[in-house]
């Protein structure tokens, strides 16, 4: 009797300490920051490093993009700063990919992201459908860009 005993102590042992206690952290400091066209070109001119997301107001998947940013941002140690080129006329899209143009390579295909390394793309990845919702985090887990801010 003492044996099972014995023995059921510590399977509960073992079974309380498979169960785990913790809760999901989040990274207050990991967002998504919104600049103008502007602002990422001067951030690149001044060697900066950091991960600049290239988007339209007026593309679905562009908006899908950042609910899934939304979503998820939390779940990683990253900021992101997202540059939203002007699109309520042809003109000033125009202008705002010319302007890009000169820094980064394609700007015109959103959603485009690029990992800026001091001024230089280092690495750039464009596109985002639903049915790859963590193609974004892969790139960001192969450029080891957790903890850019």
């Amino acid at each position: 009797m003492k044996k099972v005993i014995i023995c059921l102590f510590t399977f509960a042992l073992v079974m309380i300490g498979c169960v785990s206690t913790t809760s999901k952290k989040t990274n207050s400091e990991s967002k998504v920051i919104e600049i103008g066209v502007d602002d990422a070109i001067a951030k690149i001119q001044k060697k900066q490093s950091f991960v600049l997301l290239v988007t339209r107001k007026q593309c679905e998947y562009c908006e899908a993009m950042l609910e899934m940013l939304k979503e998820t941002i939390n779940d990683h140690n990253l900021v992101i700063y997202d540059t939203i080129m002007r699109d309520d006329t042809v003109e000033h899209l125009n202008e705002d990919v010319d302007k890009l143009k000169a820094y980064l390579d394609r700007p015109d295909q959103t959603p485009h992201y690029y990992y800026i390394k001091n001024g230089e793309v280092a690495d750039a990845q464009k596109g985002y459908t639903q049915f790859q919702p963590d193609r974004f985090w892969e790139w960001v887990a192969k450029n080891d860009l957790e903890g850019m801010k």
